[in-house]
This record gives C-alpha cells, sequence and structure tokens, in this order.
C-alpha cells in the first residue's frame, strides 16, 4: 500500500484541481481509503489508471508541450522505460500506456502538497534519478505554473519577485497526466490566438468526493456526469462567441441535468478554465463555475405543472438548442441574419426560464422565434425559407407536449 498525504489546499488553482482531478480519477479503478488527511491506495494503483485511459479520450488530448518542457524524456527516464515522445501530450501518454506494468509505486508515501526550498517549489520531493549515470531532478512541465504564469512566487519563499523553479516525482507527474486526461475538453483557435479548455471538479466538489471516497459508485457517477458535460462543451467551444455563451449555459442546464436524472445525483459542480499558451508558458484566461442542482425547484415546477409530458418537453428543449441547430446558427451570424436580434431576445427569455426559473421567459421565447418566423415566411431566399421552416418546426415541437 502507498499513502497519499493531502497537504495542497482544495482551492481554484488550475494545479491544485489538475492534480485531484488526476488523483480521483485513480480511485474508480481500485480501492481507496480517506481518513481525512491521507489516502490509503495500492502500489500499482496509477498503473491500473494508466491501463484503463480509452484510445479516444488519449488521441484527442491535443495539448502542446511547452519549448522547454523535458517532461517527454524525463518521465521515461525515470521509470527506466526505453521511450521518448514528442512534445504533445496525446503521444506522450500514447508511449506510456503500454508500459503500464513499469509505473508501479515503490516509496511508502506521495505527498500531494507543495514546499518551498530556497528558490525551488517542490511538489512531493525533489526527485533525483540517474539519466545515462547522471542524477538529475524532474523538472516540472509548465502546465505547472499556469496559476502564475510568468513563474511562481511565495511570500512564504521570500522571493516574491522572482521566478523559481519547480521540481516534483515521478508519480506527482503521472496524477497530473491523468488529471489533463480526465478534464481536457477541446482546443479552439479564437481571435488568432489558441486555447485550451479543461473541466475539473470544483474544490466543494472534491472534498465531498474525497469524504465519499469509499463509495465507488459514486465516484463512478460523477465523473461519467462530467465526461457527459465534456462532451457537450466538446460540441459546442469551438463555435461559441459571446453572443452564444448565455445558451451554452441554458444548453448545459438542460443537458446536464437529463444527466444526473440518469445517474441519480443531486448536484455537480464543476470549474471550466479556459487556458492559452504564451511564449514557453500559459496563461488562465478565464474559470467559469457550472454548478447545476437537479431539481431547480421553480424550473421543474414549472414544467411539471404546465406540460402534460416533461420528459418531452425536456428532449425537444435539448434537441433544438444543439449546436447544429437554426437557433445557435443565428446566434453566429448577428451581423448577416435578419432576425438575429429575434433570436437574442429568445434566448434571453429562455434564460430566465430555465436557469431563474422565470414563467414568462417561456412565452417571451415562443413569441420571439414565431417573430423570427413572420419575418422570414414570404421570403425568396432559399436560406431563409429554411430558417423560416426551421423557426416553424420549434414551434411546432412544443404543441400539446
Amino acid at each position: 500500500m502507498v499513502k497519499v498525504i493531502l497537504t495542497l489546499p482544495r482551492d481554484l488553482s488550475f494545479l491544485s484541481n489538475i492534480l485531484y482531478e488526476g488523483l480521483l480519477f485513480s480511485t474508480q479503478f481500485s480501492q481507496a481509503r480517506f481518513d481525512g488527511h491521507s489516502i490509503d491506495l495500492p502500489n500499482d494503483f496509477l498503473a491500473t489508471a494508466m491501463k484503463n485511459l480509452e484510445d479516444e479520450g488519449v488521441n484527442n488530448l491535443r495539448v502542446v508541450m511547452s519549448g522547454n518542457d523535458t517532461i517527454n524524456a524525463t518521465i521515461f527516464e525515470a521509470y527506466k522505460i526505453s521511450e521518448k515522445s514528442k512534445k504533445t501530450y496525446y503521444d506522450l501518454i500514447s508511449k506510456l500506456k503500454p508500459n503500464a506494468d513499469q509505473l508501479i509505486v515503490t516509496k511508502d508515501t506521495i505527498k500531494l502538497g507543495i514546499e518551498f526550498k530556497r528558490k525551488d517549489m517542490i511538489v512531493d520531493e525533489k526527485e533525483m534519478f540517474d539519466a545515462n549515470g547522471k542524477k538529475k531532478p524532474i523538472a516540472a512541465p509548465q502546465l505547472f505554473k499556469v496559476d502564475r504564469y510568468t513563474g511562481i512566487s511565495s511570500l512564504e519563499s521570500g522571493y516574491t519577485s522572482q521566478q523559481i523553479t519547480i521540481y516534483t516525482s515521478k508519480e506527482i507527474l503521472l496524477i497530473f497526466l491523468l488529471g489533463l486526461y480526465s478534464s481536457f475538453v477541446t482546443s479552439a483557435r479564437q481571435h488568432n490566438q489558441q486555447y485550451y479548455f479543461f473541466l475539473t471538479f470544483s474544490p466543494e466538489e472534491i472534498e465531498s468526493m474525497l469524504n465519499n471516497i469509499e463509495d465507488k459508485e459514486l465516484i463512478k457517477k460523477l465523473f461519467r456526469t462530467k465526461n457527459g458535460t465534456i462532451k457537450i462543451l466538446n460540441e459546442v467551444l469551438s463555435k461559441t462567441t459571446l453572443n452564444e455563451m448565455i445558451l451554452l449555459e441554458v444548453y448545459l442546464n438542460v443537458e446536464i441535468r437529463r444527466l444526473m436524472e440518469k445517474e441519480n445525483l443531486d448536484k455537480i459542480s464543476t470549474i471550466l478554465f479556459k487556458i492559452a499558451p504564451e511564449g514557453q508558458t500559459y496563461k488562465v484566461y478565464e474559470q467559469i463555475p457550472i454548478t447545476i442542482y437537479r431539481e431547480h425547484q421553480e424550473f421543474y415546477e414549472i414544467v411539471r405543472n404546465h406540460f402534460r409530458d416533461p420528459e418531452m418537453f425536456l428532449k425537444n428543449l435539448s434537441e433544438i438548442l444543439k449546436p447544429d441547430g437554426v437557433i445557435f446558427d443565428a446566434l453566429k451570424n448577428v451581423d448577416r441574419y435578419d432576425e438575429a436580434s429575434n433570436i437574442i431576445k429568445a434566448i434571453h427569455g429562455l434564460y430566465r426560464f430555465v436557469v431563474l426559473g422565470n414563467a414568462d421567459g417561456w412565452y417571451e421565447f415562443l413569441r420571439e422565434i414565431n417573430n423570427a418566423y413572420r419575418k422570414l415566411e414570404n421570403s425568396t431566399k432559399p436560406n431563409e425559407k429554411r430558417r423560416s421552416k426551421e423557426y416553424m418546426r420549434v414551434i411546432k415541437m412544443f404543441k400539446g407536449v
């Protein structure tokens, strides 16, 4: 057995969230016990988790390493594996997975925590290993520094104006890689800038999961629901503009509640990180909390009282909000489509209904969709005629439901 000692705060930093993500991900496949301070796990827990990675998920992890990262070589050297990967995380993990049997933890404790020693920041330990007869430490990849993208400074260390180097152990590197795999949503290019999106559990959800770590089925339900959320986000984030963010929130509320109903979960709380490479490092551009309750009292009361088939209503609502639908199309073309202003008003109404539980928002949604239809119904342009028919289809989907 190995004891993972948890001194790293459960906070809103990317490093904390991604490491706890990887650790919790691994507990789906091994017996774990939490005593409030540490987790007891079998020595092969990292190897077992690595074996359970799905090839599709690994191939989708299109995150490029920084130019000065060396993890693509050092992690193999540290585990005495005769491999070296390209400077992409998917290639690194794809080469580690076939060698999972060599990823057995041989020490008694892993310290999931940070210490400052002189000008070094140490995560777990500054592990020295032989590479071609020379001892050298494992330098952490630049994604470890994303919370202080010009370098990490610490009041405790006394180096508030200086960059410091981060060193870590080979075990922490594996936990980090599992966290990247488990949380990666998509990469997207927006305004000539590359962005990476990651969805982790929130600090409060992490705390709850640690306290329920022995309930393996609950942990799996939460990961399945989060994975479903990742698929939804993956569909829309590469196509989303500022005008569409409110639609994204409505769509997530509808779809995630359907997932939660299936898994019999009352709540799920996550954080969406938007990260961009900058020179030799990375920067967090946005942190968006996404917390959804299955039983939104006002919304569900309205649906149950005013619709004959609440389940069909939610299914139809999900259908019309999909990224390839006419509503998303109109919001992507606000400067080109005559009815775009009506669709914006319709989505604001839908937001009031779904997120805030205001029934008037539903009638505003239907009214503005009808106004969009009326604007285009006599058009002779093929694209406008098609959209007009789509708006009428939306209205008809909710008649008699």
